[in-house]
């Protein structure tokens, strides 16, 4: 990894606060799930990306690290656990359905039509990629 890339910044490692993620993350997938039960497809996929995004961030702080964007996360994650956690589906689901943002990014996105229609199946496939990240993040934490 570079340490010059001011999209990843060294901190101290902190295993209390990558704790506190892990938590919030099994929580706000929780909430995920109570979302597809009420066919609230879009809260349901929200909830999804929000739970891989705090399972990232848990990972990055355990080791000391933390990112600005998603790019950089993935990133660090590929190199430091390959394999270990589902980062391309996870890049699938924020880049497939970017949301209600106006960034450039999220804009061509629509524009080139790349966007997907989110039905139950989707929704369903984003809660179960944030299992399996949260089940692997537990796992290499040593979170039961």
């Amino acid at each position: 990894m570079n340490e010059a890339n001011q999209e990843i910044v060294k901190a101290d490692p902190d295993p209390a606060r990558a704790f506190f993620a892990v938590s919030l993350a099994a929580d706000t997938l929780q909430s995920a799930r109570t979302r597809l039960l009420r066919n609230d497809y879009v809260g349901a996929l929200d909830e999804a990306k929000n739970s891989m995004r705090l399972t990232s961030s848990a990972l990055l702080f355990r080791d000391g690290y933390v990112a600005t964007t998603f790019d950089s996360a993935a990133s660090y994650l590929l190199s430091h656990y390959p394999g270990a956690v589902p980062v391309e589906e996870w890049r699938y689901f924020e880049t497939a359905f970017p949301g209600p943002s106006v960034g450039l990014m999220s804009q061509l996105i629509r524009v080139l039509g790349k966007e997907k229609k989110l039905d139950e199946t989707e929704a369903g496939k984003a809660i179960s990629t944030a299992e399996a990240f949260l089940r692997s993040a537990k796992s290499i934490l040593g979170v039961p």
